[in-house]
């Protein structure tokens, strides 16, 4: 149960990252970000780039943050207090035949939605 979430509220789930300098794997690959509450038939999926190549200004897109990690939105939902199970994020990758290494995950952000 959410009992950190206001009921009747959108929330947005942001992913907190930081790629190293050796980071391999990601350039020019999809990730797949995913959110949705437990037990549910539908999910919101976003296919974004972690290490965006050159020219690429589609959102979503990784965006620096003063403390130096990096944050991309990976989807949101409405809480409502009639929903009963958790909410489930996920970070797949999408092409199993490349190596990826040197991301690392600071955790994920439950935040309220902007602009509601």
């Amino acid at each position: 149960m959410l009992k950190f979430c206001l009921p009747k509220l959108p929330m947005q789930l942001t992913l907190c990252l930081k790629l190293t300098d050796s980071t391999s794997g990601f350039d020019e690959k999809l990730v797949e970000l995913s959110v949705h509450f437990e037990g549910s038939v539908g999910e919101e999926k976003l296919h974004v780039f972690l290490d965006v190549p050159p020219g690429h200004d589609m959102p979503p897109q990784p965006r620096e943050r003063s403390d130096g990690w990096m944050e991309v939105e990976m989807g949101e939902f409405f809480y409502d207090d009639d929903d009963a199970g958790g909410v489930v994020a996920s970070l797949k990758e999408v092409d199993n035949y490349t190596t990826k290494n040197g991301l690392i995950i600071e955790g994920i952000e439950f935040r309220p939605k902007e602009g509601r």
